[in-house]
């Protein structure tokens, strides 16, 4: 039987993972996975003041992952926000391909995404 972990063994310095996938029609990329902050802020962006999913920020919601979570070979981000709306315009089979290799990643799975998208005003 293995031993229970401890509190340091908790609070142990982030060890960030990355993970190289392929995406039709687009390439290869890098992509890492989040904090439990980074994940939570994420989330949070789909609701407005009052907490409740917001429609107009959900629509940015799949584009926002793909910038957190794109990176290069340092693993340094390589989009902003400001890339959003270029994002958006792309071929959506595409970025559906990279959303969801991320979200396998990052352990967010479709019940998640269908939950906050079911939670719409």
């Amino acid at each position: 039987m293995s031993e229970l972990i401890n509190r340091d063994g908790i609070l142990q310095p982030l060890k960030r993972r990355f993970k190289e996938v392929d995406v039709p029609d687009w390439g290869r990329f890098r992509i890492r996975s989040l904090t439990e902050l980074e994940r939570s802020t994420y989330e949070s962006t789909a609701r407005d003041k009052h907490g409740n999913v917001d429609n107009s920020k959900l629509i940015n919601l799949k584009c926002r992952l793909i910038v957190l979570c794109v990176v290069d070979a340092e693993g340094n981000q390589i989009l902003t926000n400001k890339d959003i709306d270029v994002l958006r315009n792309q071929d959506s089979r595409v970025t559906n391909a990279l959303v969801d290799a991320i979200q396998e990643h990052c352990g967010i799975s479709k019940a998640d995404m269908e939950e906050l998208e079911k939670n719409c005003e």
